[in-house]
């Protein structure tokens, strides 16, 4: 357990280091609105300027009072109009000795943190102190989402070596959190291997069949242009196994606490075994097929509606064929397969287990 706790604090702490471009970005308080300066010329991307005082709460500067001008913008990412009694981001740059500050966002953080209380208070209510390890879980997969596989990535390491180390970190936390019996934890751990490496073999045809170049979404575009370090096409291919291996590793928990107590009253019975974990798989299959088609589609909203409205007036011809449409086809297709194929697979490790179970009676 302590070594794995350290080896998770370790990356994260090599992600952290990586990400900050030693940039001095700290917390403040507006104290008040002195003035708002509306532009003459609405052609401009300025709306107005306010004038505000600031405290600064945090770092080398804490307890420091200044009045700074902030433009606000016509694009929504930097509309922000200031109230009095704001928590604000604050970048601090230093020119020989004299400094010049430029709001950033909002600081939300409190609110952030209000909700993920509030969450982990109910799910605490409702499932006991149990809860608490689930919510663990939950952190410990956004911080190595947030501190490691961003980070290492936008700093140009390799993608699919990031990906799997992210994909096994989590699937060691997640065992040692939530599963006692070793043949369980067996099972989860050559599963995700089974369907990173299936994923990786499925993508890479498919790129190759439909020619596909990563540049899907708008988004994709963006980033092609901004950063010349991404490969888009190890991209694609690497979010998607993180898909695969969550859906998969659902599938695999399921089966197995459903399979638990038939295992330890039939462990010499494999052929038995087995046909209940694929009859317990393919019940998984019937909710899951449809549940992720739909939950696809939620997560993939302002991209669909993206698409549509910029090709509102394409045949279908072209809408078929677009790269963004053969993407959310071949996604939920292969996500499905992979789903499928672990089944069986599942069903041969629980049968194995069980025998070396009943060998260890």
């Amino acid at each position: 357990m302590k070594q794995y706790l350290l080896l998770f604090v370790l990356f994260v702490a090599m992600g952290n280091f990586l990400f900050c471009d030693g940039t001095t970005v700290e917390s403040a308080k507006v104290i008040n609105i002195i003035s708002k300066i509306t532009e003459g010329d609405t052609s401009k991307d300025i709306i107005f300027r306010q004038k505000v005082s600031i405290e600064i709460k945090s770092g080398f500067l804490k307890g420091r009072t200044e009045i700074i001008e902030v433009p606000v913008y016509k694009s929504i990412d930097q509309n922000i109009e200031l109230k009095k009694g704001d928590s604000i981001v604050l970048q601090i740059i230093n020119n020989e000795g004299i400094y010049t500050y430029k709001v950033l966002k909002l600081d939300t953080r409190w609110a952030l943190g209000a909700v993920l209380i509030f969450l982990l208070i109910v799910i605490t209510f409702v499932f006991d102190f149990k809860g608490i390890f689930v919510q663990l879980g939950a952190v410990a997969a956004a911080i190595t989402s947030l501190f490691i596989y961003f980070p290492l990535i936008c700093s140009g390491w390799n993608i699919t070596v990031v990906t799997v180390m992210f994909l096994l970190i989590n699937i060691s936390v997640i065992s040692i959190l939530f599963i006692r019996h070793k043949f369980q934890r067996k099972i989860l751990f050559f599963t995700s291997i089974f369907s990173i490496f299936l994923t990786y073999i499925l993508w890479e045809i498919t790129l190759k069949i439909f020619r596909m170049d990563g540049y899907i979404t708008t988004e994709s575009y963006y980033l092609g242009k901004i950063s010349e370090n991404i490969d888009l096409k190890e991209l694609v291919i690497s979010g998607n196994a993180i898909a695969a291996v969550a859906s998969t590793f659902i599938g695999v928990m399921f089966m197995l606490h459903r399979l638990k107590p038939v295992i330890m009253k039939n462990s010499r019975d494999i052929q038995r075994i087995f046909v209940i974990a694929m009859r317990e798989g393919e019940g998984f299959y019937k909710i899951y097929a449809i549940v992720s088609f739909l939950f696809m589609m939620g997560i993939s909203s302002f991209e669909m509606f993206s698409f549509f409205i910029q090709n509102n007036k394409a045949h279908f011809i072209e809408i078929i064929n677009s790269q963004y449409i053969i993407y959310v086809i071949m996604r939920y297709a292969i996500n499905s397969l992979v789903v499928v194929a672990v089944i069986p697979f599942t069903a041969i490790l629980c049968g194995k287990g069980a025998k070396r179970l009943s060998e260890d009676k």
